[in-house]
């Protein structure tokens, strides 16, 4: 964690954490450096293991794969910007190439891609790209191109020679990746090297404010009800009127405090999306209005179409002109 929290790391993928559960010491280690884990560890058996480590401003989502593969172990996840939803897969493959990986492979991108708008691949494939030995690593890469991804890390990162840790990633104009950086003198005792690269892109982070409310579902109707007109019946019907008012409503909010107090809690704040304006919003409005009355007529209905139209085509108008753009750094260690 030190390397992470040296580098001021935004994201981190990680192969082999040889974590056996999902709460422990490590993971508990990791959240005291204030960063957030998302990991699928071996069941019963040492070794392997996927992770991602983040800075918990970043939204990420856990994906939920349909399948469990054999050859390969994956931790994947949805990162949101304001303009698109990054897939990033953190892979660790072990043992010799075969033609099944590969299937497995087209499998796992062909569930994930209609997920998101762009997909990040990266992690300790264990391939030799540069071998001429066997077709099976041309075949892999054949696969990725399939879809858009492309290869990024041309030096070894063994210690031993080879790019085994790789990233792909799709070319998108909303996305900018530069600066792949393999750090051979990390320090880190390993016989993999870290690599680095800068990912520019319009992130959603999350913020947190402390709010306060009442549980007023959990008062007791009755109870409640009781209560209230004992205070009723012990106001002095002698006093002036505004003076009756004051002391009900007074003795009423300490019967609130009593039954309902208030509780605060900490919730998340995403940053909306540049085109979710005031003009969009109220297209929006005008929208929801006309589908109540649709089925009213034929006029009706043509009108709510005609409006969908409108409302997807400023929306993406406005998702072009969209240029704001924050920064990650995202490594492979």
């Amino acid at each position: 964690m030190g390397y992470i929290e040296d580098r001021d790391i935004d994201i981190a993928g990680l192969c082999e954490t040889w974590l056996t559960d999902s709460h422990n010491a490590t993971t508990a280690v990791i959240k005291s450096y204030g960063y957030s884990m998302i990991h699928d560890h071996r069941d019963n058996q040492k070794g392997g293991g996927t992770a991602i480590v983040f800075k918990p401003f970043y939204k990420l989502s856990v994906v939920k794969l349909s399948e469990c593969f054999k050859t390969f172990e994956v931790t994947a996840a949805i990162l949101r910007s304001s303009t698109v939803k990054i897939l990033i897969l953190i892979m660790y493959r072990t043992g010799p190439l075969s033609s099944l990986f590969n299937q497995e492979l087209d499998k796992l991108l062909s569930d994930c891609s209609g997920k998101c708008d762009l997909i990040f691949l990266a992690g300790d494939l264990n391939i030799h790209f540069s071998s001429d030995y066997s077709c099976l690593p041309n075949q892999t890469l054949d696969i990725m191109h399939s879809y858009n991804l492309n290869k990024l890390v041309n030096e070894p990162t063994h210690c031993c020679g080879s790019s085994l840790d790789q990233i792909f990633c799709s070319s998108r104009q909303e996305i900018i990746l530069d600066s792949v950086l393999v750090d051979g003198s990390s320090g880190l005792g390993s016989d993999h090297f870290p690599v680095l690269c800068d990912i520019k892109f319009c992130p959603s982070k999350k913020y947190f404010k402390t709010i306060e409310y009442r549980n007023l579902k959990d008062i007791d109707g009755d109870k409640f009800s009781s209560d209230l007109n004992g205070i009723i019946d012990g106001i002095d019907k002698k006093d002036s009127f505004s003076m009756q008012v004051q002391d009900l409503t007074s003795a009423a909010s300490f019967l609130l405090d009593e039954h309902a107090p208030y509780v605060t809690k900490n919730v998340a704040v995403v940053d909306s999306a540049p085109r979710f304006d005031s003009e969009y919003r109220d297209l929006r409005k005008e929208r929801r209005r006309a589908e109540k009355k649709k089925k009213k007529s034929p006029e009706h209905h043509r009108r709510y179409l005609d409006l969908c139209d409108e409302a997807n085509q400023l929306s993406n108008s406005k998702k072009e002109k969209s240029t704001d753009c924050d920064s990650a750094l995202i490594p492979l260690l």
